[in-house]
């Protein structure tokens, strides 16, 4: 009987400097992720708006957290659905479904499991159909992280200055 193949070895771990602190290690990462350019295009009945993709945000923190040594956790507390009435362009009528989520985004220390900090999140998703609460739970998660490491994504909307009326 032929010998069996051996599995592949398990991926080495990185190097990193296990005697960092967690505010050390999210500095590290606030430094090395940088600069997150707006890649994605809002649809073109909205304007065709640019924004940060959150699968863009996800994989530049992840990569500089495992490297660092820095686990994150999200969990999610409550929910809120709203039902909202209104019309199409069309004149028809619609109904979409408003969800908030909240939450907790947790960071984590790996080589020292008690050095933890966390924060909250909350998300806004609207939908007609089911998937309110999916986009609750991404923008939640997006923006938590893009706050959390303040990660700039090009220009500010508030930039312009627009009058506010007295």
């Amino acid at each position: 009987m032929p010998s069996p193949i051996p599995d592949p070895a398990p991926p080495e771990a990185p190097e990193r400097d296990t005697s960092l602190n967690l505010q050390q290690r999210m500095l590290r990462v606030m430094d090395r992720v940088g600069f997150i350019p707006k890649l994605g295009t809002g649809p073109e009945s909205q304007g065709s708006y640019a924004f940060a993709r959150v699968e863009d945000i996800k994989n530049a923190v992840r990569e500089e957290c495992v490297a660092v040594g820095v686990m994150l956790h999200v969990s999610f507390d409550g929910r809120d659905i709203q039902l909202i009435s209104g019309t199409t362009r069309d004149g028809a009528a619609r109904t979409s479904i408003l969800a908030t989520v909240w939450g907790t985004l947790s960071f984590v220390n790996v080589d020292a499991p008690e050095d933890r900090e966390a924060v909250t999140i909350h998300g806004q998703g609207l939908d007609t159909q089911d998937k309110a609460v999916s986009k609750a739970t991404t923008s939640a998660v997006k923006y938590g992280l893009l706050n959390a490491f303040t990660i700039p994504t090009g220009d500010d909307p508030d930039a312009e200055g627009h009058d506010i009326p007295s």
